[in-house]
């Protein structure tokens, strides 16, 4: 059976390329292959969810009956595979495996005596070379976007002239040094309480000060992270950074600090692990320690995202809900949100004090966590006006630059002792 879980599956296809790469000899080349099944979610509404899972099953036995190795054919979402082809004579022999592939996948499916017909895009690229494996999958996933985008069966990258230069895999090795060599730093940007400001929470946030570079934007190593397949291991990072320099705390005021989850481990197995491994190794109380998602990354895999985080609740762990209000969920998801704490998105605080709409949203919001028994942060706070508001409609949280920008962990704790 293809493993389908998305972040284990990532990871292996990650170590798998990479220890094939390390493993290539002078006439040997390897290829990878990232297929995309077209309008899959149609084909969900309109069959249902079993025939979505028969049909994946069904790719899955073609893909491997279409690869010399079917160990090396991974899942990697809901309508996602990967397939890498080893000891490819040359670079131009992927191009024969992708086009294998798309013929084999053009047999219908057959789901309660309707044909259904099965339509993909493939990106397809080749390597030589042990120090490109991760560029590899940086061109292969762009070849995908550009079959996609061109609505083309399969379109084949060149590693060597592709669109990611020098300086893009330059900073794609730095950052996995700066994450392996602990060159990565915590911020802290405080989260009051409006009703009781001695009260200490902040939100630990990532940064990477690069040593030519400057600071390097999150959304910009973030994705590279993401690519690499190391989001657990940066989760890891920055949970144990975190609850160290909470032990470390100079007095008794011990702040509770919220850490992001990515989108792409709330359903890994190995989330709840992790946490609860942290939290012993250093002895923090889990009431301490908030998982913050964003609303869109559990709407997405209801199922088993509720699951885990059910699972990390259970430890005692709190989960906040980032960015909500911009997920579009429905009042039955709402129900059954595994959640302690919700945070209003910033773009309803931005022009509430001048749009009434926008302030009926957070009054609607306000009203509906609190009949959930949910705190309300409202985060971007940039003026003293929006903080009165938030305050006179009852939230419970406050968090935005007019308090404090996001600062380096020794001038957190002096912010906290001014307080």
């Amino acid at each position: 059976m293809i493993n389908t879980n998305r972040n284990d599956s990532r990871s292996k296809l990650f170590n798998s390329i990479k220890f094939l790469s390390d493993n290539l000899n002078d006439n040997s080349w390897l290829g990878l292959l990232l297929i995309d099944i077209r309008d899959f979610k149609t084909i969900n509404r309109a069959y249902g969810y079993e025939c979505g899972d028969k049909l994946l099953q069904h790719v899955a036995e073609i893909l491997k009956e279409n690869s010399k190795n079917p160990k090396l054919v991974f899942e990697l979402g809901n309508d996602e595979f990967a397939i890498i082809v080893p000891h490819l004579k040359g670079p131009n022999f992927i191009s024969l495996s992708a086009n294998r592939i798309a013929e084999a996948l053009k047999v219908p499916f057959i789901y309660d005596q309707q044909k259904i017909l099965i339509s993909v895009n493939i990106g397809a690229s080749a390597t030589n070379l042990a120090s490109d494996h991760d560029l590899l999958v940086l061109v292969t996933e762009h070849s995908l976007s550009e079959a996609k985008s061109q609505n083309l069966p399969f379109h084949i990258a060149d590693i060597k002239t592709e669109l990611f230069g020098h300086s893009d895999l330059s900073l794609l090795n730095d950052f996995k040094t700066a994450l392996h060599e602990n060159e990565l730093e915590l911020y802290y940007q405080p989260k009051i309480n409006i009703n009781n400001p001695n009260t200490s929470q902040a939100e630990a946030l990532l940064r990477w000060k690069h040593p030519t570079r400057g600071m390097i934007p999150p959304d910009q190593f973030l994705p590279l992270c993401a690519r690499l397949g190391l989001n657990i291991e940066l989760t890891q990072w920055v949970l144990n950074t975190a609850l160290r320099h909470q032990k470390a705390w100079p007095n008794a005021a011990t702040p509770s600090i919220a850490i992001n989850v990515s989108a792409d481990i709330i359903d890994s197995p190995e989330l709840p692990h992790i946490i609860e491994n942290a939290l012993n190794i250093w002895g923090t109380d889990p009431d301490k320690l908030t998982i913050e998602i964003t609303e869109s990354a559990i709407i997405g895999d209801k199922e088993s995202g509720f699951n885990n985080l059910k699972k990390v609740q259970n430890l005692g762990v709190r989960i906040s809900i980032d960015d909500f209000g911009t997920g579009y969920s429905s009042l039955a998801y709402f129900k059954h949100i595994p959640a302690n704490e919700i945070k209003i998105d910033r773009s309803f605080i931005d022009n509430m004090t001048n749009d009434s709409a926008d302030r009926r949203i957070v009054e609607l919001i306000v009203s509906l966590a609190k009949s959930f028994e949910l705190s309300i942060v409202a985060e971007g706070i940039e003026t003293l006006e929006q903080l009165a508001l938030v305050k006179l409609l009852n939230c419970d949280f406050a968090q935005g630059y007019y308090l404090s920008r996001p600062i380096p962990y020794d001038e957190y704790i002096a912010w906290t002792a001014g307080q």
